[in-house]
């Protein structure tokens, strides 16, 4: 799953290939990571849209490979996730690369919470 969050494999399907019910599943990881596996899902699918605008692959190809059938979809969702659209995020510097945001506002809340300001697990 972590290696290709993008792939188009729902819950059940990973449920079963670990011997699991649905339901385990999303508890699951839920507590592995803090968030339904929905969410997790496309956090991880814009993290990957991230890293390669930013290594310059076009956004119609990372549209593609993340599942997105429309570049207009595409572009609304990693706007929605980091505040720019993939235009503005292949365009960053180095520096500028670090104050992006690393997803959502709900999942950075949810880091804090778990995890404070130092990075260090807070449990």
């Amino acid at each position: 799953m972590a290696r290709n969050p993008h792939a188009p494999f729902p819950a059940a399907y990973w449920a079963d290939r670990l011997g699991m019910s649905g339901r385990e599943f999303h508890r699951s990881v839920r507590i592995a990571t803090g968030v339904p596996y929905p969410t997790w899902r496309r956090v991880s699918r814009m993290t990957f849209a991230r890293e390669a605008l930013l290594r310059g692959v076009p956004a119609t190809t990372v549209a593609q490979q993340t599942g997105y059938s429309q570049l207009s979809s595409f572009s609304r969702a990693v706007s929605a996730t980091f505040g720019a659209p993939p235009r503005h995020l292949a365009s960053l510097s180095g520096a500028d690369r670090n104050s992006l945001p690393e997803g959502p506002p709900a999942l950075r809340a949810r880091r804090a919470e778990q995890f404070g300001p130092s990075g260090h697990s807070r449990r």
